[in-house]
């Protein structure tokens, strides 16, 4: 398992060496790099590097063509000392990308919450936490897009989990569902991935029966089982589960019946416009009769409008969420729309 990504990040040394085994589709490509400074015990390049810029010049011919396993080694001067092993891949991205690498490694970021509403008794019922980098340097997508290339989202994602239980125990408070969006593929183990998590909900002391994690709406799951897996520990750990964007993608209805989930999302494209569209109103509605089967809690996301709102609480669906109802903001937002 490489739960290792979960840790620190090692800082990369401005000179050294890098080590590819012959092994790697790499070695092929460099072996006659003029860089190329000897071999190692004939198992190994080693290509002298005086600076970045000198790795991104090596290694950008190759990101269109290596493998994703292509591990590598980098050692600063003294090659006698404890490497730091990844792949060409991340190594590009983080080297060619610093700014990036600091913001994650300086968790340069906080949490926004978007309030989600019972939509029959039109009381508060929680809030979903995202996030938002400080000072909008960055857009959260691309940073989490940036952290899956450089082999950091499992740490990104981790931090994100943290900020979001910290947030619950000093701006919520008890008495609120909390929604934590969660990368399925940073979690390689889920017994011992998430620990870190468990380990904060302690910490803060945050009631484990008001979390909701769910699964982040921009992941593609191909790997069901292991997803499974993933909610059953949450779910045995005493949380709620929620399955996000339900009718896009993998999240279609009929993963329902497989999913062990609490809560499902709604996806906003079905939403938007249910009032007069027969085709989305003809997917709600299906999807609230297989929720009442399964006894699972619908909620309608990316609700913008008043019409729509009054349509899906007259058909039922239990939870609402939109921008009409409220923005995520770093303020707390306790009144109904």
């Amino acid at each position: 398992m490489l739960c290792h990504f979960c840790g620190t990040i090692s800082p990369l040394p401005k000179e050294g060496f890098i080590f590819v085994h012959q092994e790697t589709n790499a070695y092929q490509q460099l072996v006659n790099h003029p860089s190329l400074s000897s071999d190692y015990n004939g198992a190994f390049l080693q290509i002298r590097f005086k600076n970045h810029e000198q790795v991104i010049e090596l290694l950008s011919p190759l990101i269109d063509s290596v493998s994703e396993n292509d591990w590598i080694r980098i050692y600063g001067r003294d090659v006698d000392q404890h490497p730091i092993h990844l792949t060409i891949q991340h190594l590009y991205h983080r080297i060619s990308n610093p700014e990036l690498v600091e913001l994650i490694e300086q968790e340069a970021f906080e949490a926004h919450l978007q309030p989600i509403y019972h939509l029959q008794s039109e009381e508060l019922y929680g809030y979903e936490s995202l996030l938002r980098i400080h000072q909008n340097i960055v857009n959260p997508g691309k940073l989490f897009q940036f952290a899956q290339n450089a082999g950091l989202h499992s740490y990104l994602d981790q931090r994100a989990r943290r900020l979001a239980i910290q947030t619950k125990a000093d701006r919520i408070g008890p008495g609120y569902y909390l929604f934590i969006n969660f990368l399925p593929s940073s979690i390689y183990n889920p017994e011992f991935c998430l620990k870190h998590t468990f380990q904060a909900i302690d910490e803060f002391n945050v009631p484990k029966n008001e979390l909701v994690f769910e699964v982040v709406e921009t992941e593609y799951i191909d790997d069901m089982s292991h997803l499974e897996n993933i909610l059953t520990q949450y779910k045995q750990s005493g949380m709620r589960v929620a399955l996000d964007d339900v009718g896009s993608g993998y999240n279609n209805l009929h993963v329902l019946n497989q999913l062990n989930t609490d809560i499902i999302k709604i996806d906003r494209a079905y939403v938007r416009d249910c009032h007069i569209n027969k085709e989305n109103q003809d997917f709600i509605d299906r999807a609230i009769d297989i929720a009442d089967q399964l006894a699972l809690t619908t909620l309608a996301e990316g609700i913008e409008t008043d019409d729509e709102l009054k349509w899906l609480q007259a058909r039922g669906i239990h939870l609402a969420q939109g921008f009409y109802l409220g923005k995520p903001s770093a303020n707390i937002i306790h009144e109904y729309a």
